[in-house]
């Protein structure tokens, strides 16, 4: 899987700056160790420009959760209000994703 149609960000999550990768999603990030969290440093590119972003994954109660998209550097006040909003990530290469709004 190199792409995903992310289309449950909430209003939570767009005051986190942050979108929540579901499980049939979280093949196309690092992978979870249950019971072990672990943050990655990933590049997301949005419009040409590139983001410095973290994904977390991994749960201290040993179960499986979404993943975490938290949006640095900007990218959160760029990509604006998507409550609701469809968009489509592509892998492009280890720990680089591209977004682009679904049509």
């Amino acid at each position: 899987m190199n792409k995903i149609t992310i289309t449950n960000i909430t209003r939570k999550d767009y005051a986190r700056k942050q979108i929540r990768i579901l499980a049939h999603q979280k093949e196309m990030f690092p992978t979870e160790q249950t019971g072990f969290p672990k943050t990655y440093d990933i590049t997301i590119v949005w419009h040409d420009t590139p983001y410095n972003c973290t994904y977390t994954i991994g749960s201290k109660d040993g179960k499986s959760r979404s993943g975490v998209l938290r949006l640095k550097g900007g990218l959160a006040e760029t990509l604006g209000n998507k409550v609701r909003k469809a968009l489509i990530c592509h892998r492009t290469a280890k720990n680089q994703y591209h977004l682009i709004p679904a049509i």
